[in-house]
Formats: structure tokens, sequence, C-alpha cells
């Protein structure tokens, strides 16, 4: 049974790791290819007399694709950052449980992820709606949340799920690229 003090260090640890994901240079190019990919979209999607569905499930595919290329490189360095800088004895000489600590590293890195995935989600959205396409605003945002959850968040959540247990199991970072 998780308590609430494992919650609460959990959390603390995320946050620096969110903190920590926000500074790295890696982060932030996939970030402006994944951007670069939303903005290509632009013309396909404006110009044309596609429809809402086709738009979104487009969106949640290629968001899939960079979203998983996002994680399965910045996921396996999470562990191995501590060691890398050499603080691991001061990291891990804090009274904290290690259920607190590796969930704190997988959530710390998965949400800047997740928060640049929502800007796309947006992004996109709006190139849609002012391609003069007519529709509800309610019925675009049901839809695009509904391709972006069953296209775009299981395959980022393997992939992170994935890279972070092997970089665990083998205590080194191992950025794999699956088939």
């Amino acid at each position: 049974m998780i308590q609430n003090s494992t919650l609460l260090q959990g959390w603390g640890i995320s946050r620096d790791e969110t903190r920590l994901q926000w500074r790295t240079w890696g982060f932030w190019v996939l970030s402006f290819l994944l951007f670069g990919v939303i903005l290509s979209d632009f013309s396909y999607i404006a110009g044309s007399t596609i429809d809402l569905p086709l738009a979104a499930f487009h969106f949640a595919d290629r968001a899939a694709m960079i979203g998983s290329m996002l994680v399965m490189v910045s996921f396996p360095f999470v562990l191995d950052r501590v060691r890398r800088v050499r603080v691991a004895p001061i990291e891990f000489s804090k009274p904290f449980q290690h259920l607190a600590y590796v969930l704190g590293k997988f959530f710390g890195c998965f949400l800047p992820a997740a928060i640049i995935l929502v800007a796309g989600l947006v992004l996109h959205l709006g190139i849609f709606l002012s391609g003069g396409h007519v529709v509800s605003l309610a019925a675009a945002l049901t839809t695009y949340a509904y391709a972006f959850l069953m296209v775009t968040l299981a395959p980022i959540l393997f992939a992170a799920s994935l890279t972070f247990f092997l970089s665990v199991v083998f205590s080194k970072p191992l950025v794999i690229v699956p088939l």
C-alpha cells in the first residue's frame, strides 16, 4: 500500500526532475521537432476539406511517433544523471523510500513530455479551426482528446516504461529503438 509520505516524497522528487528535464538541450530539440512536424501539417489541413476525425487521428499518429522518440531519448538518462555528476552518495543518503524515488523520477520525466504534447495538440487544433472548417469547439476538443488518448498515449507510455525499466535493471542508460 502506498502511504501518504511516499506520495509526498515522490511528488518532491518529480518536481525536481521536471525542473531538470526543462534544462536539457535534447528535450528542447525534440520538442521543436514535434512543433515542426505539427506546423508542416498546416498546408495539408488548412487548405483542404479534411474532416475532423481524420485531422485528429493524423495529429495523434504523428505525435505518437515524435513523443515516443522524445521519451526514448530522455528517459534512459534520468537515473544516470545522478551517477554522472557523482552525487549518488549524497542523493541516496536522503531518507526516502525507493518506490518514491523511482516513481518521482518517472513522473518527473514524463510530465514535461506530456506538457509539450498537449501544447502540440492545442496548436494543431488551432490550425485546424483556423483553416475555415465549420465545427463546434466542443466537438473538436472531444475528438482531438479521444484521438490523443487512444492513439498517442499508449505508445508513449510503453516506450517510456520500457526504457525506464531497462535503465533500472541494467543500471546503464540504454537507448532503444523498437523496430
